[in-house]
């Protein structure tokens, strides 16, 4: 909450070309536990959002969907970042959504400890 505190300085400050709201680190900080769904975090991402983009900056966050992701970008937030996993969800769903009703088994790697690797 301090940068957030700290804003109005920071905005003013030479060479910086704008400002990354981390939503999950803001609502830790602001003691919400359970991630950024708060109507209090969401005020102050917009309020961050706002006043970074009224003077004349870069806003940037995460989006988790690509629904969120385009919500921002309606909202002129020039920097939006996802995780890869947000990614292999999305891309996995695209390549089966043609194979609607069958049945898929999922395998996961297994890691073997090079002293036990056969040769």
């Amino acid at each position: 909450m301090e940068a957030v505190d700290d804003l109005d300085a920071l905005l003013k400050v030479e060479g910086v070309d704008g400002y990354f709201v981390g939503p999950r680190d803001l609502s830790m900080s602001m003691g919400f536990y359970d991630g950024p769904g708060h109507d209090e975090v969401q005020n102050v991402i917009n309020d961050v959002f706002k006043r970074t983009q009224k003077a004349g900056l870069m806003t940037g966050t995460v989006s988790p969907t690509g629904q969120d992701a385009r919500a921002l970008a309606d909202r002129t937030v020039g920097l939006i970042l996802t995780s890869p996993g947000n990614w292999f969800t999305v891309a996995a769903g695209f390549f089966f959504s043609p194979a609607t009703g069958l049945r898929f088994l999922t395998f996961y790697p297994v890691s073997v400890p090079m002293a036990h690797w056969p040769g």
